[in-house]
């Protein structure tokens, strides 16, 4: 059972939900996650999103009690749709992407991929194609879901296949990787090396031509 301090009672009292998730975010990194998950529910009780997504995780992987799946899913989507939360909308679309829940889902996958991606975006988009429409630096702090819609791009199974689209995608999480493995992330080397073998797929070989020749271009405008 947590003993809340001063600062952190005073931060209850001025409704400061974000310094009571952000305590529950550091715990959970010590891995102390049956108090992360205390601060957690306190501040999603007042009203933050980013808390009640981080209680979807707790209950995905069981941190702090069993797994509770369900659970998990329900967490998840409301902080996705009552409070856009990126993080829970890129989650659920992850869930459905994959066997390991027993839930696969590939349409209803990629509908919460799209919902993370126009939450980035701020604008609604009836397809996946978002970059070129959208300054993609903010897509690059979410190299996952930028990994993941390029592959559903480039597949071209439950939404129309768009190379171009598709290269974006993956040259965005390709640098949002590289950042966060220099940053010490060093569990994105997997899905670093990933993003790289698909940029090596035949069908972008000529994109990859064409965007080394422009960097080139603007590198030798710089020296001049």
């Amino acid at each position: 059972m947590i003993q809340l301090t001063e600062a952190e009672k005073q931060a209850i009292k001025l409704h400061d939900n974000n310094y009571i998730n952000s305590k529950g975010a550091r715990l959970y990194k010590e891995e102390t996650f049956e108090e992360a998950a205390e601060f957690y529910h306190l501040a999603a009780a007042m009203g933050n999103g980013h808390a009640i997504s981080n209680l979807g995780y707790c209950y995905l992987y069981g941190r702090h009690t069993e797994q509770n799946i369900p659970l998990a899913i329900a967490y998840f989507e409301i902080a996705a749709i009552e409070h856009e939360d990126i993080d829970a909308a890129y989650k659920l679309g992850n869930i459905y992407a994959s066997e390991k829940w027993g839930l696969k889902d590939e349409e209803l996958s990629i509908y919460y991929y799209r919902m993370a991606a126009t939450l980035i975006a701020g604008f609604s988009d009836e397809s996946l194609n978002l970059i070129y429409d959208y300054n993609f630096e903010e897509f690059r702090n979410y190299p996952s879901l930028c990994l993941a819609i390029g592959k559903v791009l480039l597949e071209g199974k439950l939404a129309p296949r768009d190379i171009e689209q598709s290269y974006m995608f993956l040259l965005c999480a390709k640098d949002g990787y590289e950042t966060q493995i220099k940053n010490g992330a060093e569990f994105y080397k997997e899905p670093f090396e990933e993003v790289n073998n698909l940029l090596n797929n035949p069908d972008l070989q000529t994109l990859k031509e064409k965007e080394a020749e422009r960097i080139k271009k603007y590198e030798q405008a710089g020296e001049d």
